[in-house]
């Protein structure tokens, strides 16, 4: 599994490779929540009618919807893939009941672990008493964050089985993954940054100037500022290296055996055992050996008088009829 830093300089990698998309996903979706924000403040002239939360939370499921659909799609910029921003609308097509249905899973269990905190605040206004209940919340939505990233990248897995597989994969790592939250404060200073320093010129400049409406278009400025290192550097940043601790505690869960392929939907891959060969054996040695035969009784190996000069006899008998 890679530390900290590896996921974060390799989530820095593959933004630079897909430096568009991955400003562009977290873009839109901004678009729709302040679009579902628009709704929900036209709806909110209803007054507290039944109309008016229907519209309300029609909108919460929805852009819990198309927050799934971009956790998947940064998981794939992560691993190198090719992400598309039209994903985050067309992925609604795919299991898009099953991804509602299990952010819906996600989301009820936190209000029910935040209930007491709630209760505790309303009842007694003793805000203090109340942040200490609202711990549970903290850690309980550390060992739900793995769950949106599932949904959106494995969807065959089932609602509840998303939240399970969630608390499976980060037990034992919380505090690693409240310092991988931790380890962007700076960034979150950085932008807040703008916002702040042109709040307090604007602040100042219309206070002495008598000018009220200069310093506040001097504070939108710096909005607008914070919103832009935001969306163009901050989140993508975040939410790219997010899913990267999502894939490593995925495949570290997936080597000791605690979660299985088939629970999220993946193919068990082939493992070819290589087979090793036979040593090829050298054919032996074989010196040659030469065999001298003794010979026979009677023979010798010298040659006779016949042998070597012939037959005199015959030649003469010629010589004599010539």
């Amino acid at each position: 599994m890679r530390e900290r830093h590896e996921i974060k300089e390799l989530a820095r990698e593959q933004i630079r490779a897909q430096r568009a998309p991955a400003i562009l996903l977290i873009f839109v979706y901004a678009l729709m929540a302040y679009a579902s924000a628009l709704l929900d403040r036209m709806a909110g002239r209803l007054g507290g009618s039944v109309a008016y939360w229907i519209i309300y939370s029609v909108g919460m499921l929805i852009l819990g919807v198309l927050w799934v659909n971009l956790s998947g799609e940064y998981v794939k910029i992560y691993e190198g893939r090719r992400a598309t921003v039209g994903e985050i609308f067309t992925g609604c097509g795919k299991k898009f009941f099953r991804k509602m249905g299990g952010y819906l899973w996600m989301t009820l269990w936190l209000l029910l672990w935040a209930l007491p905190g709630i209760v505790v605040h309303v009842w007694t206004n003793i805000l203090i008493l109340a942040i200490l209940l609202y711990i549970p919340v903290f850690i309980r939505a550390m060992a739900y964050f793995m769950t949106p990233y599932i949904l959106g990248y494995h969807t065959e897995v089932k609602a509840t089985l998303a939240l399970r597989l969630s608390k499976r994969m980060t037990k034992g790592y919380m505090g690693r993954i409240v310092v991988m939250y931790l380890s962007f404060i700076g960034w979150i200073i950085l932008g807040v940054l703008p916002f702040l320093i042109f709040t307090f010129y604007g602040a100042a400049f219309g206070y002495s100037s008598g000018n009220f409406y200069a310093g506040i278009v001097t504070i939108y400025i710096g909005a607008l500022g914070s919103v832009a290192l935001f969306i163009v550097l901050i989140l993508p940043y975040m939410h790219v290296t997010i899913a990267g601790l999502f894939i490593e505690l995925r495949d570290d869960m997936l080597a000791k055996g605690l979660v299985s392929w088939e629970e999220l939907g993946m193919p068990r891959p082939i493992v070819v055992t290589p087979v090793a060969e036979a040593p090829q054996s050298t054919p032996p040695v074989v010196e040659a050996v030469t065999v001298e035969l003794a010979p026979e009784e009677g023979e010798t190996d010298e040659l006779s008088e016949d042998e070597v000069y012939g037959d005199e006899d015959e030649d003469d008998l010629t010589d004599e009829e010539s």
